[in-house]
């Protein structure tokens, strides 16, 4: 690098060859140094960190919705939920039950849980998660005579099932389980509304919301 002589006003004396070269050398490796360590530091600032995700904790949302805290029952912490305490007290909670692609929210009773918000996160308040999955299912009957647009349609055939689900009682805020349980869903009237794709049948799993709550209650109002 070259570095520009500074300005003199007054009358100095010729430095001796040996001095002049000393000074000059003095003054490359001092500028080569300068440069050799700033491109030393430039390099090491841009350089770019990659940290892989934590798969046992979800990505945070902008806002919770009922349908995040499935990941709690695959034991997926979810860092925005509040933390259970076993405290006297009610710890607000929300359920999933059946398997796969057929797994649906739960409905529970308003004391249990917490209704989400359009304007707030309400949902941060909730501690746990009931998780019922489905292990069997019995075939009971097929279930017809349902309308489809108002005219009977022959294709539109539900086929009924008794179910037993393996519960799971799990902490939103770090999907560690606290609790488990059985139940054994039966039905023996067929559902008097049912969803069906034009010509398809469908299968409908007895399910047991009270049983559900009961196991829950343990863990949610103590």
């Amino acid at each position: 690098a070259t570095v520009p002589a500074a300005k003199s006003t007054g009358t100095v004396a010729p430095a001796s060859s040996a001095a002049a070269t000393t000074a000059s050398t003095s003054a490359s490796t001092s500028a080569s140094t300068t440069a050799s360590t700033t491109a030393s530091t430039t390099a090491s600032s841009g350089a770019k960190t990659t940290v892989a995700p934590d798969p046992t904790t979800a990505a945070p949302a902008a806002k919770l919705f009922a349908e995040d805290f499935s990941a709690a029952c695959r034991g997926i912490a979810l860092p925005k939920a509040a933390a259970y305490g076993k405290t006297p007290g009610t710890h607000p909670a929300l359920g999933q039950f059946g398997k796969g692609k057929d797994t649906q929210q739960a409905v529970l009773t308003e004391s249990l849980t917490v209704a989400w918000n359009e304007n707030s996160d309400a949902l941060t308040a909730i501690e746990l998660v009931g998780c019922a999955e489905r292990t069997t299912e019995t075939f009971v009957k097929d279930c017809n005579n349902y309308e489809f647009e108002s005219k009977p349609d022959p294709d539109a055939i539900a086929k009924m099932y008794d179910a037993t689900y393996k519960v799971s009682i799990r902490e939103a805020k770090t999907g560690k389980e606290i609790g488990s349980g059985t139940i054994e869903a039966k039905q023996t009237d067929c559902p008097s509304f049912v969803l069906f794709e034009k010509g398809k049948t469908k299968n409908e799993y007895a399910w047991d919301e009270d049983a559900f709550e009961a196991i829950l209650k343990d863990y949610v109002q103590i």
